[in-house]
This record gives C-alpha cells, structure tokens and sequence, in this order.
C-alpha cells in the first residue's frame, strides 16, 4: 500500500473520523510497555494437544496442505474427521444437557482462535526455533473457521432476489482525513492476555442474563403468575439460543444497539414469534407477556440489552465466543 497513490478504505459502518482517530494511534508511535509471557502459548498448546478431536498426525497433515497451497478439496478432506469428532461431541453434549460437556466442546473452539491471535502477537517478539509452533497455529486458523455453532436458518430470506445493480452516493468529496505527521506520542497499549479460562464469572453477558432473568421474575410476579427461578431462567435462555439460531436476528443485532433495537419492529416481530414457539404448553405465561404491551417490552427490550452485550463482549477481545456460549446455554 505504501507505494499505491489511490489507496481507498471502503467502511460502510464508521465515520470517517472514528477511523482517522484509530489509524493516528498505529501512524505515531504505538507501544507496549511490560512483558508477555510464553507459558499463554504453552497453555493453550497443551489444551488443543489434549484434545480428542485431533493429534499429532493431523496438525502436521492440515498445515502441510495449507503450507504447499493445496486446493479448497485436499484441505476439506483432511479437516473433515476433526470437525466431525468435534460437531459429534456438540451434538452429544446438547442431547444430555451436560453444560460443563458442552462448555469443554466449545472450549476448544475458543482455545483455537485463543492460540492463533497468541501466535501473532508472541511469534513478533520471540524466535520459536520449534516450527510445531506455527504448524499448530496454521491448524488452528484452518480448523476455527470449519467448527460452527449456529444451526443453519430454517428460513432463507434471500430466495428469489438477485442483485441488479449498486449505486454509490458520495456524501463527502475531497475532505482531508490525514493522520497527522507520525510524531505524534500516545499512551502505551494495554499488553494483550492469552489462555484464560472458558466463560470466567462476571463477564457482562453473563451479568445481563441475571439482570434480565431478575426482570421477568418481577414481570411474572406482578402479574400473578407463579413459575419459579428455574422456570424463568430456563425461559430466557431459550428465547436468546432460539433467536441466534436466526441469521436475520443475529445480523439485525449485530449492528445496532439496544435501544435500536427496541425501536424496530422487525425485531419486535422476531421477539413475538419466538415467544408463541417456545410457550405452545403454557397459556398463562404466554397470554401474560402478549396481552400486556408492558410485559411484551420487558422480554423486548430484555434481548436487545442482551444482544448489545454479547456483541460488545466478542468485541471487546472474545471472538464472538461470548454470544455463542450463552446461546448454547440455552439448550
């Protein structure tokens, strides 16, 4: 790029000064100040090493194949038994009801994304004289995009339409988004953290569950209606797993926030819905939360808080794992 006169950033969800703010900071003089520890690497090594989905043989095979540019089919064929033995697992795992069997699952789901970013941070400032190490890594890049948490959408919103044309509509031409002369001094970055636990206490997605189960709680009290604690949690969390099944309402949620979304009446629709499904059995709670515009926009409002959480998380360095967790926990 450096070399390229018409270098263009195409962004359709930032302002063009949020991103000038972000670009000065790595333009200056961007540091870090302390030291990283390589045991995060080890950690994380001997978690994916001791796992039953893959070994040895199949790091060495998939890296090899991706090392000597293999086509889409030979990687396909050599990750198919890992993720085989890992959506089997899942499938296992959501049958029994077995949270810490599901949260394990997952985990390693979450200690390959966890060892790649690892890899590229560490692998700039130590010389790993052991090639196992970026061997590993390039297993875990090719293998983290193949393992998928979601269920396919049961409905395709997109059948029947085909794209004719795109126009682009300018609305500012010629502003200058310089980012400064590169003398400019920051504050140093917040040193990155590998290898922590799976789903640790106190993450705000988890916080928001108990602030919204708290919600229904008082919702269903006031009306009279007496479901207890493990009623009411399990509610919740089968309303967030049924809605992230959704690729529509995990797009929709993706890109706004909560108070958008408790403006929007698509989202409003998709709430609904999913109440009716998941409370066929139940005609008091289910006439409780639609006959009362109120108590519709407790559970309304109360997902939408928790898909800004979730996102925000995944954001905030988690890989979207976060949303995925708790998505699970539902089932």
């Amino acid at each position: 790029m450096l070399n390229e006169p018409n270098t263009q950033v195409v962004d359709f969800r930032n302002t063009p000064e949020s991103i000038q703010d972000d670009f000065k900071l790595y333009y200056s003089d961007a540091h870090v100040v302390g030291d990283v520890s390589v045991n995060a690497l080890n950690t994380l090594a001997d978690r994916i090493d001791g796992s039953l989905y893959a070994d040895e043989h199949d790091i060495i095979a998939i890296s090899e194949a991706f090392l000597n540019n293999e086509n889409h089919e030979t990687l396909q064929r050599l990750t198919s038994p890992v993720r085989k033995k890992w959506e089997a697992a899942l499938r296992d795992a959501r049958k029994t009801k077995d949270q810490d069997a599901i949260d394990e699952v997952i985990g390693f789901r979450s200690d390959l994304g966890s060892y790649r970013h690892a890899w590229e941070f560490i692998s700039q400032i130590t010389d790993f004289q052991d090639a196992t190490y970026r061997r590993r890594a390039i297993f875990a890049a090719v293998i983290e995009r193949n393992l998928h948490l979601a269920r396919p959408s049961r409905e395709d919103y997109t059948a029947g339409l085909s794209l004719v044309g795109v126009e682009l509509s300018p609305e500012r031409i010629g502003d200058d988004v310089g980012v400064g002369t590169g003398e400019e001094r920051h504050e140093p970055l917040e040193l990155p953290v590998f290898g922590g636990e799976h789903g640790g206490e106190g993450s705000p997605i988890k916080e928001k569950f108990e602030e919204v189960i708290e919600r229904v709680n008082d919702m269903f009290a006031s009306a009279g209606i007496d479901v207890s604690r493990s009623i009411q949690d399990g509610f919740v969390r089968a309303m967030w797993g049924t809605l992230m099944e959704d690729s529509a309402f995990e797009a929709m949620t993706r890109e706004n926030s909560a108070a958008q979304l408790s403006q929007s009446d698509a989202f409003s629709s998709k709430v609904t819905g999913t109440i009716i499904d998941i409370n066929e059995g139940n005609k008091a709670m289910l006439e409780s939360m639609l006959g009362e515009p109120d108590n519709l926009a407790v559970i309304t409002n109360g997902m939408a808080e928790l898909a800004e959480a979730a996102w925000q998380t995944a954001r905030d360095g988690e890989d979207g794992d976060a949303v995925e967790d708790e998505a699970t926990d539902a089932e």
